[in-house]
C-alpha cells in the first residue's frame, strides 16, 4: 500500500489483500476511506474464486469435458457443488462477523462499513485453501495439517475482527451516519 501511495495511485486488489494479511490495521483503516469503501467484498470474492480455480483445475477440466460431451448441466452441477463448499466458510464468517461488528460498534455503527471490515477479516480464511493446496502438491499434506490450518485461519480472522471492532469504534459520528 505504501508503494501505491508513493506513486500517487489507489492500491490495487492484490495490494489490498496483501495488506489484510501483512498489515491488517492499515487494511482495515483503508477500507473505511472513500477510495476503499465497498472494495473489500469484491477483493474477497476475487481471492476465493482465484483459489478455487487454482486448486480445482482438474475438476474444471472434467466439467468442461462433461459439457463437451453434451452433459453441460452435470458439469455445472459438479462445479457448483465444489464452489459452494469453498464459499461456505468465508461467507458465514463474513455474515456473522458483520453482524457482530455492527452490534459491537455501539453508536459508531455503519452497517455497510462493518461488513467491509468483516470482509477484510475473512481474507485469511479465503487464503488458507490455496496454501493447503500448495502443501498438498509438495507432498506435505496431512489431516492434522488441515485441522491446524483451519483453526489457525479462523483464529487469525477472529483476531482481525477484534481489530475491526477497534477500527469501527474509531469512526466519528459523521462517518457512522454515512
Amino acid at each position: 500500500m505504501a508503494r501505491a501511495k508513493s506513486q500517487g495511485r489507489a492500491p490495487g486488489w492484490m495490494e489490498r489483500l496483501g495488506a489484510a494479511l501483512a498489515t491488517p490495521t492499515h487494511a482495515l483503516a483503508a477500507s473505511e476511506t472513500a477510495a476503499g469503501s465497498g472494495r473489500a467484498p469484491a477483493d474477497l470474492a476475487v481471492l476465493i474464486l482465484a483459489g478455487f480455480m487454482a486448486s480445482n483445475l482438474p475438476r474444471m477440466v472434467k466439467a468442461a469435458w462433461l459439457a463437451a460431451d453434451g452433459s453441460g448441466i452435470d458439469g455445472i452441477h459438479l462445479l457448483l457443488a465444489d464452489l459452494s463448499g469453498v464459499l461456505m466458510g468465508p461467507l458465514v464468517f463474513v455474515v456473522v462477523g458483520g453482524v457482530a461488528l455492527t452490534l459491537l460498534a455501539g453508536h459508531h455503527r455503519a452497517m455497510a462499513a462493518d461488513f467491509d471490515l468483516a470482509c477484510v477479516a475473512a481474507v485469511p480464511l479465503a487464503a488458507m485453501p490455496m496454501l493447503l493446496h500448495l502443501l498438498a502438491r509438495l507432498g506435505l499434506w496431512s489431516q492434522g495439517l488441515l485441522v491446524a490450518t483451519t483453526w489457525l485461519s479462523y483464529g487469525w480472522g477472529a483476531g482481525l475482527l477484534v481489530l475491526a471492532v477497534r477500527q469501527a469504534r474509531l469512526r466519528g459520528p459523521r462517518e457512522a451516519a454515512r
